[in-house]
């Protein structure tokens, strides 16, 4: 999706002044940002399968079923450019699912300050640092999915398990990490310490190992 200068005769450009919402702003269901020319072409390539998908996915009960309770499964209506945000200046207003694809950390330290909203669903790729992702995850999102490559200052390990539980609420909280490959036996202790209650309730994933 490529963006236009905003404009008020533009239907999805809305104008706010609470909650510190500054117009104008691009105003999405879910979305998908990328800093990768091959991403966003194959983030824009929208199959049948896809479009059946994102059918189903307007309804609550196929949303609940499709992601199961270990993960997010998303679909997004548009594909935007980091670059293009930013150069624009427009900030991105999220209601449901933000899906991030930035193969830089710069990326993802220049698209974040853009990024607003009360989105629920939050998956990340690419690579990210723990400072990234905490505004990302706001006090609305209870999914959380980390396919990013991510590194954990052995320092930050107990900040980092708070932040996991206090980020698992709601109905369905999950918080998923699918790539551990920089994750230390010591952290792995930590998770385990801090998420004893796991066992009594299985259907709040609070963490898993791929």
């Amino acid at each position: 999706m490529e963006l236009q200068s905003p404009s008020p005769e533009s239907a999805n450009i809305k104008h706010k002044s609470s909650q510190n919402v500054l117009p104008p702003y691009l105003d999405f269901n879910c979305v998908f940002i990328t800093d990768n020319d091959n991403v966003y072409r194959w983030a824009s390539n929208e199959t049948f399968i896809f479009r059946i998908f994102k059918m189903l996915h307007q309804f609550a009960v196929f949303r609940v079923i499709l992601d199961g309770i270990t993960d997010i499964n998303p679909v997004w209506q548009a594909v935007l450019r980091v670059d293009d945000i930013v150069e624009k200046k427009l900030q991105i207003y999220v209601k449901n699912t933000l899906v991030l694809y930035c193969v830089s950390t710069d990326s993802y330290e220049k698209i974040v300050p853009f990024i607003i909203g009360k989105y629920s669903r939050l998956i990340l790729h690419g690579n990210i640092t723990i400072y990234q992702l905490s505004p990302l995850a706001t006090q609305y999102v209870d999914k959380i999915r980390v396919s990013a490559r991510m590194e954990i200052p052995q320092e930050k390990y107990d900040n980092f398990a708070l932040f996991m539980v206090r980020q698992t609420h709601g109905n369905y909280p999950c918080f998923t990490i699918s790539r551990n490959e920089t994750f230390t036996p010591e952290f792995d202790k930590k998770i385990t310490r801090t998420f004893p209650f796991i066992l009594y309730y299985p259907y709040k994933l609070l963490y898993q190992r791929s």
